[in-house]
């Protein structure tokens, strides 16, 4: 039976919904980097979005397996100006309340201030498989997080939540973005990078193993 076209099935089926502990610490990472939520009843109930390029099909694939039980239909393709994407959405429910009002405090994405609380190594993984990526630094290689859509304040939060939580050097080196506005993104140290991926690579799927290559 069509879930989806059944309001009384789909009513009592979210009843028996409830997200598993891998789930709510991958969401954690998620929401820092593409992944976002939305309301459409003033935040009673969220739905998590999710969206990549077709590059990264097998890393959207991993999402929508992970998140299965709350998607009622498969990824699907979306043209964009930067090409093809594939993108799938959860049903609305209650358990993404606390992560909506955790992210979204003023009804745009934010970094929650004692995020800390919340956090694990799979959380960091999934984080860099959303919005990390290898870079050079001092000709060495190394890691960055790209946090562009943040404000310098946010960013400035997560650098100060790396380096004490997880005892992690990190930079902060900043580019001339759209609108010539200056954007900030998150630059691990080589050293830091081997200590950062000792941590995440439990978690990393064999599709995202070229942003580890060092």
């Amino acid at each position: 039976m069509n879930l989806a076209k059944n309001t009384q099935k789909l009513r009592e089926y979210k009843k028996g919904l409830k997200l598993t502990q891998e789930q709510r610490e991958a969401l954690l990472g998620i929401l820092l980097g593409d992944g976002h939520l939305e309301t459409q009843n003033g935040g009673r109930t969220y739905r998590l979005i999710l969206e990549q390029t077709r590059h990264n099909e097998p890393y959207i694939q991993h999402l929508y397996e992970l998140f299965q039980p709350w998607v009622l239909t498969p990824p699907k393709l979306k043209k964009r100006n930067t090409g093809v994407h594939l993108f799938f959405r959860t049903i609305s429910h209650p358990a993404f309340r606390f992560y909506g009002k955790l992210f979204y405090s003023n009804g745009k994405k934010v970094i929650p201030k004692h995020l800390h609380k919340y956090f694990s190594d799979r959380a960091l993984a999934y984080w860099y498989m959303d919005d990390g990526s290898l870079q050079w630094v001092n000709k060495s290689t190394g890691l960055k997080l790209c946090t562009d859509d943040f404000k310098l304040g946010e960013v400035i939060h997560l650098k100060s939540f790396l380096e004490n939580s997880y005892n992690l050097r990190v930079s902060l080196p900043g580019y001339v973005g759209k609108n010539e506005v200056i954007r900030y993104r998150i630059s691990l140290s080589a050293e830091s990078s081997y200590t950062f991926v000792s941590l995440i690579k439990p978690y990393i799927i064999s599709s995202m193993y070229y942003k580890l290559s060092f």
